[in-house]
């Protein structure tokens, strides 16, 4: 096996529930310093510090607690002001995962907050946040889906679209939010479409690079299927619905290679000859070593993830699509911004 891959599979070995905790602190010490950077930097440091103690690990805990601390304020706030402005949203990805996969899900650490409302809301749902202190900062290569709002050290990306747009056959923000439900704090998505996302959203949005998609991704899936009952049919309707059933299994092939945790999508769903490519890329990680060289992977992987060959030209043209679009989607946002940076 890929000696990068050997060291992943190392790390996630605290997914193993029933593995003495002293077997963890022998493989830290076998590793040495290299291993230790490996789990904090790839988002497995608080995890590794709650089995281990390992000093090492401490700083980064910490800084996970408090930063989950100052994420919870920031979330119940926000759901109060969408709530109060009528507009129908969902806490998506790793703050809301978090919050259903761990005993103590401070140790899930999230960069920024997700939240998904509809397309014809993003305006009125960027209000009510910036009257409880957010700040817009539109991006244009991603204004057409997504923008981000921040105040103070919370950054919580708003969307109203799940990906890219043409990446998917099918628009399911509506029925997404439809369906949501409360998980006692805030809204998410059912377990089904969380599933979803979660094996779907990696493949295109992260191309499946160790990097990007880090390891802690990797542990949710893990935890995801340990815990959380899902109708595995209907997901796989989903993806098949959106042309999105290889993106999922290359997810859950990735995972299959780090855990020995199986791959439930039949292989015949994918085909022998891209299955035989995809396992290739995999196997010896090309993605996260190409991860400077992000248009080869693009071209390389990234269309392959996709079902057919329809699929792969009607997502080049959402691409050019989102590109012409920037200045027509930004600008309602900028004068947002320009009516707060004026007050």
């Amino acid at each position: 096996m890929n000696r990068r891959l050997t060291s992943y599979r190392s790390a996630l070995r605290l997914a193993e529930h029933n593995l003495p905790d002293d077997e963890l602190i022998g493989a830290l010490q076998d590793g040495g310093a290299h291993f230790q950077a490996l789990v904090t930097e790839y988002g497995l440091g608080p995890f590794w510090h709650d089995r281990t103690r390992i000093s090492e690990f401490h700083a980064m805990r910490m800084a996970a607690e408090a930063q989950y601390m100052a994420q919870s304020s920031a979330l119940q706030e926000l759901a109060v002001s969408l709530d109060a402005a009528g507009i129908d949203y969902a806490v998506i990805k790793g703050a809301a995962n978090r919050e259903q996969l761990y005993p103590n899900p401070a140790l899930r650490q999230c960069a920024d907050l997700d939240v998904l409302v509809r397309l014809e809301d993003r305006l009125r749902a960027a209000e009510a946040m910036m009257d409880i202190g957010f700040v817009p900062a539109p991006d244009p290569r991603s204004i057409g889906r997504e923008i981000i709002l921040s105040r103070g050290t919370v950054d919580v990306d708003l969307h109203w679209g799940l990906l890219r747009d043409g990446r998917l056959r099918e628009n399911l923000v509506d029925e997404m939010l439809e369906r949501r439900v409360s998980n006692g704090k805030f809204s998410t998505l059912s377990p089904e479409n969380s599933y979803f996302l979660l094996l779907v959203h990696p493949a295109f949005a992260k191309h499946i690079s160790s990097r990007g998609m880090a390891l802690h991704r990797v542990l949710d899936v893990v935890e995801w299927h340990r815990t959380v009952p899902t109708d595995r049919a209907a997901v796989l309707s989903l993806c098949e619905r959106t042309g999105s059933v290889t993106a999922a299994w290359a997810v859950l092939r990735w995972i299959e290679l780090l855990t020995d945790e199986p791959c439930w999508i039949e292989p015949q769903q994918v085909g022998s000859i891209r299955r035989a490519y995809l396992d290739f890329w995999l196997r010896n990680d090309l993605s996260g070593m190409l991860e400077s060289a992000h248009p080869v992977r693009l071209v390389l992987l990234t269309a392959s993830f996709h079902d057919t060959a329809p699929d792969v030209m009607r997502a080049l043209f959402g691409r050019l699509g989102d590109y012409r679009q920037r200045g027509a989607d930004i600008t309602p946002f900028l004068q947002l911004k320009g009516k707060t940076d004026a007050q």
